[in-house]
C-alpha cells in the first residue's frame, strides 16, 4: 500500500490535481450541454494522456535507468575499478586508494536527460577534533574549483557529463581521485572506514545545513 501511494505521488499526484483543477475552470464556463459534453470529450482525451505520460515516465525511472545503471557500472570505467577490488555496496563501487575510501558510480536524476559519473572522496570530518568551519569549508571549496570538484565537509566529490566523460574513461577518472587525495593529505584532513563515515552523516547533513542557510 505504501509503495502504490509512493508511486501516485511520485509520477501522477501534481498532474492530476492540475488537470482536475483546470477541467473544473472550464467546466464553470460552460454556458450550454453542447459546450459541456465537449468538455467531458476533452477532459477524457488528457486524462488519458496523463495517464501515458506520467506511466512513460514511472517505467523510465523505476525500471529503465536502475536496469542501464547496473548494466553500465559492470563495463568500462568502472570495470577497471573492480580490476582494483573495488566492491559493490548499494548502487555504488567502494575501494581504498592510498588510505583513502572511494566511492564511484552514475547519477541519472529525474531531470537530467543523461546519466553522470561521479567519484567521491571520503575523509574524517573530525580531523581538525571538530567539524570544518565555514569559513575553512569556502576556502577548500574554492581551491577545488578549478577542478571542478566540490568539497562537502566529509568529502570531495566530482561529477562527469557521461558525454564529456566517454573521451576521458578510466585513467582521466583516477588522475583525478589521486588529486583529491593529495589536497585531502595537504589539508590534513584523515582516512576513516565506510562504517565511521556513515555514523557521522547526521552530524555533518545539520552542519552543511547551516552553511546554507546563515
Amino acid at each position: 500500500m505504501k509503495k502504490a501511494w509512493y508511486i501516485f505521488k511520485e509520477y501522477y499526484l501534481f498532474s492530476f490535481v492540475f488537470l482536475l483543477i483546470l477541467i473544473s475552470i472550464i467546466s464553470i464556463s460552460a454556458k450550454t450541454e453542447e459546450e459541456f459534453l465537449s468538455i467531458k470529450y476533452i477532459s477524457l482525451f488528457f486524462v488519458l494522456g496523463v495517464l501515458f505520460f506520467s506511466t512513460k515516465d514511472y517505467i523510465i525511472e523505476e525500471y529503465y535507468k536502475p536496469f542501464w545503471i547496473k548494466k553500465k557500472i559492470n563495463s568500462s570505467p568502472f570495470s577497471n575499478f573492480r580490476r582494483k577490488g573495488f566492491i559493490m555496496e548499494d548502487s555504488e563501487l567502494v575501494g581504498n586508494i592510498r588510505g583513502y575510501i572511494i566511492c564511484v558510480g552514475i547519477e541519472w536524476s529525474k531531470f537530467d536527460k543523461r546519466p553522470n559519473f561521479y567519484f567521491r572522496v571520503l575523509f574524517n570530518p573530525m580531523s581538525y577534533g571538530r567539524l570544518i568551519r565555514k569559513d575553512e569549508y569556502e576556502v577548500f571549496n574554492n581551491s577545488l574549483k578549478r577542478e571542478k570538484a566540490t568539497f562537502f565537509i566529509d568529502s570531495i566529490y566530482k561529477l562527469y557529463e557521461k558525454k564529456r566523460f566517454s573521451k576521458h574513461k578510466y585513467n582521466y577518472m583516477r588522475d583525478d581521485i589521486l588529486k583529491a587525495i593529495d589536497f585531502s593529505k595537504s589539508r590534513k584532513l584523515l582516512p576513516i572506514s565506510m562504517s565511521e563515515w556513515k555514523e557521522y552523516s547526521l552530524k555533518v547533513s545539520k552542519q552543511e545545513e547551516t552553511f546554507v542557510y546563515d
